[in-house]
């Protein structure tokens, strides 16, 4: 999902959706943009601290994004991606986790639908 264009992310979650059984349920884990710029900011100096505290070569992880180019991932901010499930069918759609920029959101297709 995470290389899925913004625009077809709706259309993805209502496919998902009529794919499941009734009571099935979605669990994704994703790459999400941050809600402001000032928070993605935040967010970048936050994850270079806790690589630098675990010993990571911030300056070769650096190198690597750099080569590799942008993946088309975290275009999307979490909120979008509850709204698209619930306008989708889910329920019970929620971010069960987050951790900066990562996230896992969580719904149900109804026992009754």
């Amino acid at each position: 999902v995470h290389h899925v264009p913004p625009p077809s992310k709706p259309i993805l979650f209502h496919r998902v959706y009529a794919a499941l059984r009734p009571g099935g349920v979605v669990v994704l884990g994703d790459a999400f943009q941050a809600t402001t710029p000032a928070l993605g900011d935040t967010y970048r100096r936050l994850i270079a601290e806790e690589m630098e505290r675990r010993g990571v070569d911030t300056a070769a992880a650096d190198a690597y994004r750099s080569r590799s180019g942008p993946s088309g991932g975290a275009s999307t901010q979490v909120q979008a991606y509850l709204r698209w499930m619930q306008q989708a069918g889910f329920v019970n759609v929620d971010c069960v986790w987050k951790h900066f920029g990562r996230a896992v959101v969580y719904g149900e297709r109804p026992a009754d639908a």
